[in-house]
């Protein structure tokens, strides 16, 4: 279908010599994905593609994600053979898959309307629907539609009877079952083998021949259900009798050669989750081949081909379910007469979307292209608020939409915001911290670019232009920071709050030119580790491209160090950040918090250690590693000098670390730069200088909590 319309290309994760006059297919083997993906307008994924390949969802200008297959459902049942943690960590990694799907695609398909209000509900809690999509389109179908399988358009031509040439007990006059596909966990082989064990003596020439034992995919696991069934066929006494299972996988083109060979169709399963929301191809392979059908009712097919009259719907778990097989079909075949009822089972066109195609957004997941959403997160901030927010709204670049979180303010902050027209204000009963409270803003933006930004943070005229022309000239970029200063003091010249991130060997960060004064040796624009969240401008695909459990910044670090944690993860996926000093901004430092409370060190303190634990590890770690230990000692003896209180830091930090630890698995799992990349990063601590600060009682900020 597609390629009447276009020049189509199949990719192959192997080399391969098939050919089709229709279609092109090439191997993305090698590192050949990115090439394969830029050649092309339009780029259909599905399954694991996008996380084995990062570069789909970075590069494909327009990604549509194929949802068939919901294998979050189809998991559940597949590693019961796995302990309980085991089968967890293997779901929250799925989960992982699933949400960089649905955050990176621009368009979906599914395989049935069932299917479709599922992937709806699922779409809904990563805020792809929201009132944006809906005014695009109130139907949705622009962002998700059913694209079905259908039946080939050839009638079957079957070269040779493929199961009675195999299986020498099979005569031409008996009556073969045919389980069309896999023994997956979540069907039911052993019902049709006790079936069939159950009728052997009345009808002996009744044959069930099972296509295919093991998947050719080494990745799959072995079944659990196929090895029962194996076992429950000899433990019956029909093995190689009346059951017979063929060992292997039979080749696609094959396939019509096994159907034709056979007189009935079945597919049984039980009543679960998986059933309600699949769609069995092997039946549309039956209709095909002409089969009567027996399937167990509960999934969308086998439904709708009892309706049309094509096959018979069982209930769960009935012994005898399969109908009497001496009413055999009229004629050499019955495909005249299902015709019809296949026919109305085959996909038809959907309705074309109204208006003008949506126009893809590189690296996608923001909703509206060009789209800025700031989003700034309030605590008693109401001497800085109006300032901030009258300095966006005066931002010569638009589109911007503005959100506001309130963390549980009580100075008056929130009655202030009810007035104001321009910004979207979302209320915390309580202060629930910087990161989780961004985090809640970020579910409900819908921007290509995001702009985090303190409310006691002022931006001069251009900010956002500047930034987001960076960004748009360099599709690696991931976020970007102007040039962020103190505010002016009198007849004092201006001083640098932060022009990005600096981390150093020690793993300590901070904002690089902090307490500096202005001149030319800052006005160098280039590359940076990270950008101060004070004012940063992220790319929105970056955010969700490291995203870890839902949450773009850690929770667990409530504020301070989650903005050096965040891109820190961008660096472990290959995305860069960029200082532009034409942009410039004014940030009255401590504004937003107080960052020498002793709950605040304690949160400093437990932050890097966390960070560390999720993020760091290469070559340069072992040589590092005393550094590291030596600098922990003593900022943990610094902040007991300063308060016995201090000490809660070390049960706050070991309760946080499990959660670490996993969280670990999964960046670490998923990191794509090598570990020189991230070395070059790592600064000399400057000891002499911080130590002559300490005698001059120069009191140093720690790290800016954005």
């Amino acid at each position: 279908m597609l390629a009447r319309q276009g020049r189509v290309t199949i990719g192959t994760p192997n080399d391969s010599d098939l050919r089709s006059p229709a279609v092109d297919v090439r191997s993305y083997a090698g590192g050949r994905m990115a090439s394969l993906v830029s050649d092309h307008d339009v780029v259909v994924a599905f399954g694991y593609l996008i996380r084995h390949h990062p570069v789909i969802a970075r590069q494909a200008r327009f990604l549509v994600m194929d949802l068939y297959d919901p294998f979050l459902l189809e998991n559940l049942t597949m590693h019961d053979d796995l302990s309980m943690a085991r089968r967890m960590a293997v779901h929250e990694h799925d989960l992982g898959v699933v949400r960089d799907q649905l955050r990176q695609a621009d368009f979906f398909i599914c395989a049935s309307e069932r299917q479709r209000d599922y992937w709806l509900g699922a779409l809904s809690m990563v805020n792809r629907v929201n009132p944006l999509s809906y005014a695009q389109d109130a139907t949705l179908r622009r962002l998700i539609d059913v694209v079905s399988f259908g039946l080939p358009a050839k009638p079957p031509e079957p070269q040779r009877p493929a199961i009675r040439e195999e299986v020498a007990a099979i005569a031409a006059a008996d009556v073969v079952v045919l389980w069309g596909g896999g023994i997956w966990n979540w069907f039911d082989p052993l019902t049709a083998i006790r079936a069939v064990a159950a009728l052997g003596a009345e009808i002996p020439a009744l044959k069930l021949f099972f296509m295919g034992l093991r998947h050719p995919n080494p990745d799959l696991p072995q079944m659990t259900m196929a090895r029962r069934a194996v076992e429950l066929a000899a433990e019956l006494g029909v093995l190689d009798r009346q059951v017979f299972f063929r060992d292997g996988w039979v080749p696609y083109e094959e396939r019509v050669n096994y159907l034709m060979s056979a007189d009935i169709g079945i597919s049984l399963h039980f009543d679960h989750v998986e059933t309600r929301f699949s769609y069995r191809t092997r039946l549309l392979d039956y209709l095909w081949a002409g089969l009567p059908v027996v399937a167990t009712a509960g999934d969308v097919l086998s439904n709708e081909l009892a309706a049309a009259g094509a096959g018979v719907a069982v209930p769960e778990v009935l012994p005898l379910a399969l109908p009497n097989p001496t009413l055999r079909r009229p004629g050499p075949r019955c495909a005249t007469a299902l015709a019809p009822a296949a026919g109305s089972l085959v996909a038809k066109p959907s309705t074309p979307c109204r208006g003008e195609d949506p126009a893809p957004v590189e690296g996608r997941t923001a909703l509206t292209p060009g789209l800025v959403s700031a989003i700034v997160v309030n605590w008693n901030g109401r001497r800085f608020l109006d300032e901030c927010l009258d300095a966006l709204a005066a931002q010569d670049y638009r589109p911007i939409e503005t959100i506001v979180v309130d963390n549980g303010s009580v100075d008056g902050s929130v009655e202030l915001l009810e007035h104001r027209q321009d910004v979207r204000l979302i209320r915390n009963p309580r202060n629930l911290g910087f990161a989780a409270a961004n985090n809640i803003a970020l579910r409900a933006a819908t921007g290509e670019y995001v702009l985090l930004l303190n409310y006691d943070a002022t931006l001069e005229a251009g900010y956002v232009a500047s930034l987001v022309a960076a960004l748009q000239g360099d599709e690696r970029l991931g976020s970007a920071t102007g040039k962020l200063l103190r505010p002016a003091g009198a007849g004092t010249p201006r001083v640098i709050d932060s022009t990005g991130h600096v981390i150093f060997r020690n793993d300590w960060a901070a904002n690089r030119g902090e307490n500096e004064p202005d001149g030319p040796a800052h006005d160098l624009a280039g590359e940076v580790f990270g950008v101060c969240a004070a004012a940063g401008l992220y790319r929105r695909a970056m955010l969700d491209d490291v995203t870890v459990d839902g949450e773009v910044l850690d929770s667990t670090f409530f504020t301070y160090l989650e903005d050096v944690d965040l891109d820190w993860r961008a660096q472990l996926r290959g995305w860069r950040s960029w200082y532009e000093p034409a942009a410039r901004a004014t940030h009255h430092r401590g504004g937003s918090g107080g960052r020498v409370s002793v709950e605040i060190q304690r949160h400093i303190f437990k932050n890097r250690i966390l960070m560390i634990i999720k993020n760091d590890r290469g070559a340069s770690l072992t040589w590092r590693l005393p550094g590291i230990l030596a600098f922990t000692v003593a900022k943990f003896t610094q902040g007991m000098i300063r308060s016995p209180a201090f000490a809660g830091a070390v049960w706050q930090t070991i309760r946080a670390m499990p959660q670490a630890w996993r969280r670990r698995r999964h960046i670490q799992a998923r990191r794509t730069a090598p570990s020189l990349a991230m070395d070059r990063w790592f600064a000399p601590y400057p000891y002499l200088t911080k130590l002559r600060a300490a005698r001059g009682h120069v009191r140093q900020h720690w790290i800016s909590q954005s």
